[in-house]
């Protein structure tokens, strides 16, 4: 059954809240419950920060971790850290990851033109005020998604809704990682859609 993705409002345009979707149609799957791990680069758009609240409240979901990527991967793990004491989940773990490509020394962070979007601003002055975990910017999530794996083989659902570059470094440092997997699910972005598609991000999204 195909469910598609919400659509939401922004600056005239309708884009698709991927992170939401997947977890939506998730659910609506009829799966049991799931041992989820969360790697996200939340903090920009609302639709992961969506995604993370549905997945903290899921009683069928239990969520193992968040990790972070893209260019600003310590701000968006106290992002993450502060949902989750939000919520009264301040028992998950939230590690930060890769900030770059990995065939590329330069990402969405060294293009000029990126600015912070509306709702990256909103972030940033909520942090201000709410309680929230000092993240180390120590590139731990993929040590943390490699281990969080193989404590549970073929039981681990990885929910991607980022770039993929904590996810390609897994893979690369531990190849049998993808087949202790009990499954990949990864949002693919409509680039064609973004306000800061330039040539170095659509690399960094793929």
């Amino acid at each position: 059954k195909r469910h598609d993705p919400p659509l939401t409002e922004r600056n005239g345009r309708r884009f698709q809240d991927g992170g939401a979707a997947l977890c939506l149609a998730l659910a609506a799957a009829g799966f049991g419950r799931e041992k989820v791990l969360f790697d996200t680069d939340i903090g920009g758009d609302p639709d992961d920060g969506l995604a993370l609240v549905y997945l903290l409240r899921e009683p069928r979901c239990d969520l193992l971790g968040v990790t972070t990527v893209g260019d600003r991967p310590d701000v968006s793990a106290r992002v993450a850290s502060a949902l989750c004491r939000s919520l009264g989940r301040g028992d998950v773990p939230v590690h930060a990851g890769c900030s770059l490509p990995i065939h590329r020394g330069r990402g969405p962070a060294g293009d000029a033109a990126r600015a912070p979007s509306p709702w990256e601003k909103g972030w940033r002055e909520a942090l201000a005020r709410w309680p929230h975990d000092a993240v180390a910017n120590d590139r731990s999530a993929v040590a943390f998604l490699r281990a969080a794996v193989r404590a549970n083989p073929g039981e681990v659902t990885l929910c991607a809704t980022g770039p993929l570059s904590n996810v390609a470094t897994l893979f690369a440092l531990d190849p049998e990682v993808p087949s202790l997997l009990k499954r990949l699910a990864h949002v693919v972005v409509e680039l064609s859609m973004s306000d800061h598609v330039t040539p170095a991000s659509v690399r960094f999204q793929m």
